[in-house]
């Protein structure tokens, strides 16, 4: 499922401090939404990738749990992409909306083991999208350029002024930055997340 730009920050106006990148779910369903008040400070609620500012990084999935471990294996393919801090990532069950549905057929579908291959490239652009807005956010602030900050555990830091701010208060200042057409993606090489052993989310 690839990612139109115009769906990035789909849904209304940004709430105060909190970052949501994704795809929103219509209005009729908001009232029932597990992101409960969480959900109404962000651009829409139940969208792929919500930052708060207590720094939290939630990733809302359209795919089940059933034992195949996605509510991990997912949410560290968008931490990877954002440089989160993977101990502050959470994952939230989606409702039902039409932006969750499978390339494959025109419904939500967990089966067949397709859930990281037909996922991958999409957790990634979004991602590395929120990551860029929050680095153009950093550099706005700061008045430096963006290309020279860095990235780390859900961190912006300059390594030549020394400043630094976490994901979480760069939120509400990212919400208002422009979305990249192309996001530069990670090389496989300086993956630090994929690939390693880490303690599943629905069991903590």
């Amino acid at each position: 499922m690839a990612i139109k730009r115009r769906d990035l920050l789909k849904g209304g106006a940004a709430g105060a401090g909190a970052f949501t990148l994704g795809f929103a779910l219509p209005a009729r369903l908001r009232a029932g939404s597990a992101a409960g008040a969480e959900a109404a400070t962000a651009f829409a609620p139940n969208a792929f990738i919500r930052i708060t500012p207590d720094n939290r990084v939630t990733v809302v999935l359209g795919k089940s749990e059933m034992g195949q471990n996605v509510h991990t294996g997912l949410p560290l393919i968008v931490a990877e992409e954002l440089d989160a801090d993977w101990t502050a990532v959470g994952v939230e069950q989606s409702g039902v909306d039409a932006a969750f549905n499978s390339p494959w057929f025109p419904m939500m579908l967990t089966g067949g083991s397709s859930s990281v291959h037909t996922s991958y490239e999409t957790l990634r652009r979004a991602g590395a999208t929120a990551r860029a807005m929050l680095v153009a956010a950093a550099a706005a602030a700061w008045s430096v350029p963006a290309g020279r900050l860095v990235t780390q555990d859900g961190t912006v830091s300059d390594p030549v002024s020394g400043q630094r701010a976490t994901y979480g208060e760069l939120a509400g200042a990212a919400a208002q930055q422009a979305v990249p057409e192309n996001a530069p993606l990670k090389a496989p090489a300086d993956f630090h997340l994929l690939g390693k052993d880490h303690q599943r989310l629905d069991s903590q």
